[in-house]
């Protein structure tokens, strides 16, 4: 999920990445904004 996403990439990465309720909703936009022709 991290690729493309400014919130996971300038975390410090561990096993696992934290990410916020208001976090989620800005990461899924950035991947819908991003995401090939022809993905649903």
């Amino acid at each position: 999920m991290g690729k493309g996403v400014a919130v996971p990439r300038n975390r410090d990465k561990n096993h696992f990445i934290r990410v916020d309720a208001d976090e989620w909703q800005k990461a899924i936009a950035v991947l819908d904004a991003n995401k090939p022709e022809g993905v649903l």
